[in-house]
């Protein structure tokens, strides 16, 4: 029997800011692969969009499901895919599937006929057989963005016509409050979690990661010991923005720091946190670009982890600065996952004479320099980065911007050089 799933009722839905651009995929390639933790909407998006265009639907979450696919790969795909194509939704507990969908697209290379999904990062694993390269595309799919969370429209203008040359607009923003965006940051993207009150929360999605964890490891290595995995990621948490040490952590844990980068980038394949690299304009300073800086992909998740409440990230400076410079991370990088014609690197800035900018936005060899303040007011020591990146880049460099709780866009009285209040990131 068909594992059809196209006539049950979806739920109510958040309209998601990726969906255009999946539906543009599909026009394009034979696969479209998305991927992004669990619990962030792949399913729900998946069953709307298999409405629309009359694809059926099957999880190898179901263990009956993934037993039939396991032992007959082709068979399987011959059988469940309906007239508008197949959604395989958690397609990493099945990799041979791979090779047997490589096989089907090769066979009839008709456009969206195949969706697949996965809550861990399949192509980065060495379990997958096959990159399907020329004939797939991946989609990040994320937990909910501020502006998918109020139900605007997606909004990607300010990165747009800082890219293009174009004056930002100098209207007034509404501004917001350290209590509003603690309250922002704490509440996060998570479908499931972001309407619950902040305690039930927290215990919800601590007992997530835990879950996770013991679930998705087995499809990426033979390690068992979960409480190890959690201890990991509580002990990185604390390090949300900053250059990792590997050998300080891995004398945390008794262990090489090659072990120590292994177990991160598991952490990485479960979409519980990015590394991102240093960047330069050139070849020098390599030992400086080898560190890597890194954040949680939401802030939610990251203040469970950490323990912490609305009070204690208020009242620390450097602990709100913190959170607040992972928040816009998170943030930039669900604006800029959407535009796939122009895709954008985000990396970080730090020179051997410590001189820093928190992140640089690199596209089709364009600049944008993004510095993350805390304060209302920006001083001049806050533009040191920019006006640095500024010099080395010349013609290449579009725009330098402190983002900050202000209420209305300035100019820093240097050409390019913005003073840009956090919340035009979804306003």
């Amino acid at each position: 029997m068909k594992a059809l799933l196209m006539n049950l009722p979806l739920p109510s839905m958040v309209p998601r800011h990726i969906t255009p651009h999946i539906m543009e995929a599909l026009a394009c390639v034979r696969i479209v692969a998305i991927a992004g933790p669990r619990q962030s909407g792949k399913t729900t998006l998946v069953r709307d969009i298999a409405q629309r265009r009359n694809m059926a639907v099957v999880s190898l979450d179901d263990k009956n499901t993934r037993s039939w696919a396991n032992m007959d790969p082709k068979g399987f795909l011959e059988e469940h895919t309906a007239e508008g194509g197949l959604v395989i939704d958690e397609v990493q507990r099945i990799p041979d599937l791979i090779l047997a969908l490589k096989y089907r697209v090769d066979q009839d290379p008709t456009p969206g006929r195949f969706i697949i999904t996965g809550s861990v990062d399949f192509f980065r694993s060495t379990q997958s057989p096959d990159s399907l390269a020329g004939r797939m595309m991946v989609v990040p799919l994320f937990p909910f963005s501020v502006g998918e969370i109020e139900k605007r429209p997606a909004h990607g203008e300010l990165f747009e016509r800082l890219f293009n040359d174009k004056d930002l607009k100098k209207e007034k923003i509404p501004s917001e409050s350290r209590s509003q965006l603690t309250s922002r940051i704490l509440t996060g993207g998570y479908p499931d979690y972001y309407r619950l009150p902040t305690s039930r929360r927290f215990r919800l999605m601590r007992s997530y990661a835990t879950n996770l964890l013991r679930k998705d490891t087995q499809d990426l290595t033979n390690l068992r010991n979960v409480d190890v995995f959690l201890s990991i990621a509580e002990e990185i948490a604390t390090y949300s923005g900053q250059l990792l040490n590997y050998s300080r952590l891995g004398s945390a844990f008794r262990v090489s720091d090659n072990t120590m980068h292994h177990w991160i980038s598991i952490l990485e394949q479960l979409f519980l946190m990015r590394r991102l690299k240093g960047w330069y304009p050139g070849e020098p300073l390599r030992g400086v670009r080898k560190r890597k800086k890194i954040y949680f992909l939401d802030t939610g998740l990251l203040g469970a982890i950490q323990k912490r409440d609305e009070a204690s990230i208020k009242k620390d400076p450097s602990v709100f600065g913190h959170f607040l410079e992972n928040f816009v991370f998170t943030e930039m990088l669900k604006i800029l996952s959407c535009p796939f014609a122009s895709e954008t690197e985000i990396t970080y800035y730090r020179d051997a004479q410590k001189t820093e900018v928190d992140f640089i936005l690199e596209r089709a060899g364009k600049i944008i320099a993004v510095e993350v303040k805390a304060s209302t007011v920006v001083a001049p020591a806050d533009v040191k980065g920019l006006k640095k990146i500024q010099s080395l880049c010349g013609d290449a460099f579009k725009a330098g911007i402190v983002l900050h709780p202000g209420d209305r866009i300035r100019n820093l009285g240097h050409d390019r050089l913005f003073g840009v209040p956090i919340s035009a990131l979804w306003l």
